[in-house]
């Protein structure tokens, strides 16, 4: 299996006491192995229109 993982999380996210789940830090880290991490990058940080119009 490999898991694809999109958004942004904090430096070592899996390390930290979580109430949403009972696995630990080193369980989390096995499941991780082979995992894809996505974050989603804007085009553009400026608003001019482009000759493309887009």
């Amino acid at each position: 299996y490999q898991w694809l993982i999109v958004g942004m999380y904090s430096e070592e996210w899996w390390s930290r006491e979580a109430n949403s789940t009972s696995c630990t830090a080193e369980e989390i880290l096995i499941a991780l192995k082979g995992t894809m991490v996505m974050e989603i990058q804007p085009l553009s940080s400026v608003d001019d229109i482009t000759i493309s119009k887009l």
